[in-house]
């Protein structure tokens, strides 16, 4: 079976949730039975933090939000539901039901062919953060961008 290419990056976007739970040290994720479920280093209630989707849009909402409220429960933390638009209508009316709303839309960017690998200036180097200087150099460079 041919996958769409909206299906193709939703599967992409899902493994970057995972990968996001691998790169943080105390990151947690679990798949199972059609949900994937992203419990970060942090509690911060975002994507790429804490956060679940259904990769099963069969799942329903009841057992989706359930399932969810247990594994958070764990971590003592809030979180967020990503929906899918083009498929999570149900799952969208229940958490409206239950008084939720959605916070904002991140539509998707869909590169149709690979990129050029950008040539890194031989002065710059990737570091894991193991000191407070490389916390202070981030907040520093951040704080200059934004």
């Amino acid at each position: 079976m041919t996958q769409s290419a909206q299906d193709l990056a939703d599967q992409n976007l899902f493994e970057a949730m995972r990968e996001h739970a691998r790169w943080q040290s105390a990151g947690e994720c679990e798949e199972d039975a059609g949900l994937l479920m992203v419990a970060g280093a942090n509690a911060f209630p975002a994507l790429f933090r804490n956060s679940v989707v259904r990769l099963d849009p069969a799942v329903s909402p009841r057992d989706t939000l359930m399932r969810a409220r247990d594994f958070f429960a764990r971590y003592k933390r809030g979180y967020t539901v990503m929906l899918l638009e083009r498929r999570d209508g149900d799952l969208d009316q229940a958490l409206r039901a239950s008084g939720l709303a959605p916070s904002g839309e991140a539509p998707c960017m869909l590169i149709e062919n690979p990129l050029p690998e950008p040539k890194v200036p031989p002065d710059v180097r990737v570091e894991l953060f193991r000191e407070l200087r490389h916390v202070t150099d981030a907040v520093g460079i951040n704080a200059q961008a934004y």
